[in-house]
């Protein structure tokens, strides 16, 4: 294991002061800063109108969802009110019926009409 170990210690040694030897420092002006001062403003000013548009957005989709809710609360109230409509509203309809149904069954009777017996 230690005779694998060492040759790659020196070769990466040997690497490292190629490299350093190679190295040249990149050149950086005045200009090069202030441009990157530029693009950094520019940055920060995207990300603030990015922000802007998704509170804009959320504000939207949050003012659709509430009338959305707000219709489905009328038409729930509306079922309801009509649901307990009939519900009142069925017996008299069934006794209006039946008030009207019985006397003419009565009159067939009368005039010798038998009722139907199933």
């Amino acid at each position: 294991m230690k005779r694998l170990i060492i040759p790659i210690v020196l070769v990466l040694s040997v690497i490292s002061v190629i490299a350093q030897d190679n190295y040249q420092p990149v050149p950086y002006t005045l200009a090069d800063r202030d441009r990157l001062i530029k693009v950094e403003a520019q940055l920060g000013a995207l990300d603030k109108r990015v922000d802007q548009m998704d509170q804009s957005l959320n504000n939207r989709i949050d003012m659709v969802e509430q009338s959305l809710n707000n219709r489905i609360d009328k038409v729930t109230t509306a079922l309801i009110v009509l649901k307990i409509s009939l519900i009142h509203i069925l017996p008299g309809v069934l006794d209006l019926c039946l008030g009207l149904f019985l006397p003419c069954l009565g009159l067939l009777s009368m005039i010798g009409v038998q009722p139907l017996h199933l």
